[in-house]
């Protein structure tokens, strides 16, 4: 028998497994718990990370971000192979003025990701391996906003800030001023159609567009390598028929986790463009903290009063941002209960 050395971010998952929906919040080796989003957020020390397990978690409209904080969910998709499912915002999320630096992660949100405000700007915002209804920048001055790896399933509006935007799917861009546009899926477009609207002094490259329409006030950008359904900038690749793009994808479904923009095997040529080139894309849309892959935990305490949990963790992503102590899959038997923990 061996003790098990657990990370901090895996021993907050058997806790979250045992108990519901614990929301952990860490700051430096100071680790809280809460039961709700807005009191973790309430609560939390600037520079803290919110951990937030699979589930549902509703936040009022009151509530705002106005410190460094950074959010990071279990995955927004339920078909990944994190055994406790998804991380679920029901509501909207602010990011107010003093809220620089922060990211979100991870998670799922009903709706609206929002970002500074009319008479406050926020900066150095990153949000990445999300699904959000839309992104709202509300202020020009917002600087330093990197929106990577999600699926936006409505418009990513930035009042002609400076936004990175790369390797999203999302249906439509708009208000972008010096930005970058690169690698992402462009499903669809506002109510006319136009899949990039008021973009200024921008690069806008090796994106896919699947509008007809095109775009709407787009002026003085550095356009080139993207696929198209319209005539865009240098060495455009046009796609007129309906069939050439289903056939060109394994299945373009538009902003959907059931989508899969790999390229078929007669459009490999093309495999620098879309969200899979570039820096490219998590299908698991996992955040890189530790996870848990496979659980059992057993009906009843055995004679001694113990728990036996055995679970299996992975590794979460590997881009080197809020990694966690696990290095690999590793699987350990676990009895909780009046003595101590014991590996077998």
């Amino acid at each position: 028998m061996k003790k098990v050395i657990m990370s901090l971010a895996v021993a907050m998952m058997v806790t979250t497994t045992v108990c519901a929906q614990q929301i952990a919040v860490v700051k430096g080796s100071v680790t809280n718990t809460y039961q709700t989003l807005q009191e973790a957020i309430d609560v939390a020390e600037s520079g803290s990370v919110v951990y937030l397990p699979g589930g549902g978690f509703p936040v009022a409209d009151t509530v705002r971000i106005s410190k460094l904080l950074t959010i990071v969910g279990i995955s927004h998709k339920v078909n990944s192979d994190n055994a406790d499912g998804s991380t679920i915002i029901n509501g909207n999320v602010h990011f107010m003025n003093g809220s620089d630096g922060s990211a979100i992660m991870g998670c799922y949100i009903t709706k609206d990701l929002i970002i500074g405000e009319e008479e406050g700007h926020v900066d150095h915002i990153n949000v990445k391996y999300c699904n959000t209804n839309a992104i709202d920048v509300k202020n020009s001055s917002c600087d330093g906003i990197f929106i990577n790896q999600n699926y936006i399933r409505a418009v990513a509006r930035f009042s002609k800030s400076n936004p990175t935007i790369t390797n999203n799917i999302v249906n439509y861009l708009d208000q972008i001023s010096s930005g970058t546009i690169k690698n992402n899926v462009i499903t669809g477009g506002d109510q006319n159609g136009f899949a990039l609207t008021y973009i200024t002094a921008s690069i806008i490259t090796d994106n896919i567009i699947f509008s007809s329409s095109g775009y709407w006030d787009v002026r003085d950008c550095q356009v080139s390598g993207n696929i198209c359904g319209f005539n865009y900038g240098d060495d455009c690749i046009r796609i007129v028929y309906e069939s050439e793009w289903r056939n060109m994808f394994v299945n373009p479904a538009g902003v959907s986790t059931t989508s899969d923009y790999h390229f078929t095997d007669d459009y490999q040529q093309y495999s620098n463009k879309g969200i899979y080139g570039g820096s490219g894309f998590s299908d698991g849309a996992l955040p890189p903290i530790p996870y848990i892959s496979e659980k059992k935990i057993a009906e009843q305490t055995d004679a001694a009063g113990k728990l036996s949990i055995r679970i299996k963790v992975n590794a979460g992503g590997s881009d080197g941002s809020l990694q966690g102590g696990a290095t690999g899959g590793s699987d350990s038997d676990v009895s909780i209960g009046s003595g101590d923990e014991d590996g077998m």
